[in-house]
């Protein structure tokens, strides 16, 4: 287990702040390990299949930040790290609503913004509600979003920070299948 806590640059614990650990190099389909913050600002995350993770979380209001400088750091040893993560209030949002091919809601969905650090990822993850819609904060600039949600095709698309009010429509999945 990983714990730290979120705060803002002015010291003030930030509660309700999205916590999440994904491998650093790799996989980008593999979701993050994620949790909130607590009203004290504390946090904690099981990592036991990550190695090497790196650790972001982000808030309302503030940019995307990581513990341990960005650094990508294996499970075992963060556990034994400071893990303290400080959001900077220059934040930029990005929001929108998760739809179907008939523009239908699509609740549940995992929506997850993707920063890079050098050559390596860090992400932060929230699900949309039942109407679809969505809100996760980021540093302004370039950052890739990805949306999954059963029964669709994955997307995964560039964008600029902040991006708001966007429509993102999902491909029904299909499959093949007969005898062997």
């Amino acid at each position: 287990t990983v714990s730290g806590y979120v705060q803002s640059d002015r010291g003030d614990p930030v509660a309700g702040a999205r916590v999440c650990a994904v491998a650093a190099v790799g996989d980008a389909t593999q979701p993050p390990t994620c949790t909130t913050s607590e009203a004290s600002g504390a946090y904690a995350l099981d990592l036991t299949d990550y190695k090497p993770i790196t650790i972001a979380a982000s808030a309302a209001g503030y940019a995307l930040a990581h513990a341990h400088a960005g650094q990508a750091i294996s499970a075992r040893d963060a556990s034994r790290a400071d893990a303290d993560i400080v959001l900077r209030g220059e934040g930029a949002k990005i929001d929108g609503r998760v739809v179907d091919a008939l523009s239908r809601p699509v609740g549940d969905a995992r929506v997850r913004v993707f920063h890079a650090v050098g050559a390596l990822q860090s992400a932060v993850e929230t699900r949309s509600d039942a109407q679809g819609k969505f809100e996760l904060w980021a540093a302004p600039g370039g950052v890739t979003v990805s949306i999954e949600a059963p029964g669709h095709v994955s997307l995964r698309r560039w964008v600029v920070a902040p991006s708001r009010r966007v429509a993102w429509q999902l491909t029904p999945a299909s499959s093949i299948s007969g005898p062997a």
